[in-house]
């Protein structure tokens, strides 16, 4: 296969590279949009790429927008493992149900709605996402379980999550963990403040920890701006030299070249990302 810039080798063998996007075309968002930007750089630069993604059936159930029309802007090298995540309380499907949520539901709307507070309130525990993405903990057995696998195949070079739902970052901190690949973390949103407030989010406490032990194991962690970057930096001072900024949160295939945001003094292309991230590995 033909690939522009440079090329990753082992020698013969290119580099693979896994990234877990939860939001992936066909999802409509613009995390996903940000995500095709990732993978589709990293095919210009000579990986082959996996994403670990929810499948679309997840997102209609879910009630989020789909274009089918972005997934023709998906690289055909990019192989995207799609895995129908649990819904948990928003799942509309009554015959999925448990049986004790079926008896709830018979009895009354308010011991539903109970129910539904509970177990998001379980599932934050597993994995905490600020104020309303509480019950994506539903997903960090099954996303890290699936990325596991895909490593166990493929034996990936290279891991790489981008944010939210924050889960995906699940995956970076166990395989980097367990086996000490390379790990890189887009955290768009800032996982762990208000970004509006300069504040740390609804959940911090239980928040702080993880990312504090994803910054002591990740070679980067990507922000999409000077301000969030420096939030960071000040409360994980350790960890400063691996925060960098890289504004990615567009699609260059879908802007028309004159409206496209023009591109702040120091901020990073992608492509320059990837140079400074291979230079870090030593890859260069």
């Amino acid at each position: 296969m033909y690939s522009q810039g440079v090329l990753a080798t082992h020698g013969s063998t290119r580099r693979k590279c896994l990234l877990a996007a939860y939001w992936f075309p066909p999802f409509a968002g613009s995390d996903a949009l940000s995500s095709l930007a990732v993978v589709n750089a990293l095919v210009e630069r000579g990986y082959d790429v996996t994403v670990l993604a929810a499948d679309q059936w997840t997102y209609g159930l879910a009630g989020q927008a789909i274009d089918l029309t972005l997934t023709k802007m998906i690289d055909p090298a990019v192989s995207v493992y799609r895995w129908p995540f649990p819904l948990g309380p928003d799942d509309p499907l009554v015959n999925r149900w448990s049986q004790q949520r079926q008896k709830l539901f018979s009895l009354s709307a308010t011991k539903q709605t109970a129910w539904q507070e509970t177990a998001k309130r379980q599932w934050s525990r597993i994995w905490p996402e600020p104020d309303c993405g509480a019950n994506f903990g539903r997903v960090y057995q099954p996303i890290t379980a699936a990325a596991r696998h895909l490593h166990r195949v493929n034996q990936f070079d290279l891991v790489m999550a981008t944010a939210g739902p924050w889960v995906d970052f699940a995956v970076p901190l166990i395989l980097g963990a367990f086996t000490g690949v390379p790990t890189v973390i887009i955290d768009r949103d800032a996982w762990l403040f208000d970004v509006l407030a300069g504040e740390p989010c609804v959940g911090a406490d239980l928040i702080e920890p993880l990312l504090g032990q994803l910054l002591s194991q990740v070679t980067r962690a990507w922000y999409i701006s000077e301000p969030i970057a420096e939030l960071h930096r000040q409360r994980f001072a350790e960890h400063a030299a691996k925060i960098k900024v890289v504004p990615n949160d567009w699609d260059p295939e879908k802007l028309a070249a004159d409206s496209r945001p023009p591109q702040r003094q120091g901020d990073w292309s992608l492509d320059q990302a990837f140079q400074d991230l291979e230079e870090a590995l030593g890859w260069n």
